[in-house]
């Protein structure tokens, strides 16, 4: 089969731990070019890679395939714009962009120029998600009435040299965590019919929001699904709680593909998790029951089949464009 080369736009953490890994996974896919503009870190992760300094010696290389975007969120938009009008296709690592209009200019230019772009939301295929999915199309719970989804950190000290604590466009918990979360929501539930936001900057002297509560409504305000992140959380709450007619599941615990490659394993490898667990609580019966991990490696295997097999994207830009209107529509009913 035909083998796609990709070019890789930065190569911090987000390259290194969440891309890279995955992308090795998929045979017919190539890292050739980084861009790098001042270190050559990505040298160590992959020895036969070609490391660049600038944009241009990526967009007028007729070799490479596909742009992987992995740089600042306000960065996403123009980088993007520029490979899409090289002929290239793209990832785009989240939140796709800084604004919804900005995402369908994006994507009305992907078809102009019959090109695929997609967001790397590959938290749809975290194992706790993925085994939410199931229970819900098997109606194991009957009908849900509140789901909950957290991310919950302890992070008291700020960090002045992340841009992810700047004030700036695109900066923030709400466009970082909360893309996560609001992908995920829509993934097992679609667009909400109404939401309701709080949005905080809970540390003294932060510059961007570190606290959000979002409530999505469905079905006449019958199903409520709340997603919360925060950077003061000492105790942890569950991850999910799914709660139903019949009963509620709970997965206490985040999938753990991302503690392990940041404890520097490998996808396939011995050490490699194979399952996550959760507690079931029906009226009269408690048990616990094993789910797949998730698998982050679908991604790229997906987006090479699309490309050269024509099937159907995981991730369609909409979906991504959808996180983005959430995200303006929190940010704009919290200043009201």
């Amino acid at each position: 089969m035909k083998n796609l080369n990709i070019a890789i736009i930065g190569f911090g953490k987000a390259a290194e731990v969440y891309h890279w890994p995955f992308i090795n996974q998929v045979s017919q896919l190539r890292v050739t070019k980084v861009l790098e503009r001042n270190q050559s870190r990505s040298k160590a992760v992959i020895p036969n890679v070609e490391i660049v300094r600038n944009i241009e010696s990526v967009l007028n290389d007729p070799e490479i395939d596909i742009v992987v975007i992995t740089t600042p969120n306000d960065s996403h938009f123009s980088l993007a714009k520029m490979a899409l009008i090289a002929g290239k296709h793209v990832v785009v690592d989240k939140p796709f962009t800084i604004s919804s209009e900005e995402g369908n200019e994006l994507v009305e230019l992907a078809k102009s120029r019959q090109k695929l772009i997609t967001v790397y939301h590959n938290r749809i295929l975290d194992g706790p998600i993925q085994a939410a999915k199931k229970i819900l199309q098997q109606n194991t719970l009957g009908e849900i009435n509140e789901v909950n989804i957290h991310f919950d950190r302890f992070r008291p000290e700020i960090n002045a040299k992340s841009w992810r604590e700047a004030d700036k466009p695109g900066a923030g918990l709400l466009y970082d965590l909360g893309s996560h979360l609001i992908a995920s929501a829509l993934y097992l539930f679609g667009y909400p019919e109404q939401m309701i936001a709080k949005l905080q900057k809970q540390r003294p002297g932060v510059q961007s929001v570190d606290y959000f509560l979002l409530n999505l409504l469905y079905n006449k305000g019958t199903l409520r699904v709340n997603l919360h992140a925060g950077m003061l959380e000492q105790k942890s709450t569950p991850h999910i709680v799914l709660k139903g007619s019949k009963g509620q599941a709970i997965f206490q615990d985040l999938d753990p593909q991302e503690e392990a490659l940041k404890g520097g394993k490998l996808p396939n490898s011995p050490q490699w998790p194979s399952v996550i667990e959760a507690e079931f609580d029906f009226q009269h019966t408690k048990s616990n029951v094993q789910f797949d991990v998730g698998n982050y490696s679908l991604f790229y295997q997906n987006l090479y089949e699309a490309i050269c097999l024509d099937k159907p994207l995981l991730v369609k830009p909409e979906l991504a464009i959808e996180v983005i209107r959430i995200i303006e529509t929190a940010n704009h009913s919290n200043s009201n």
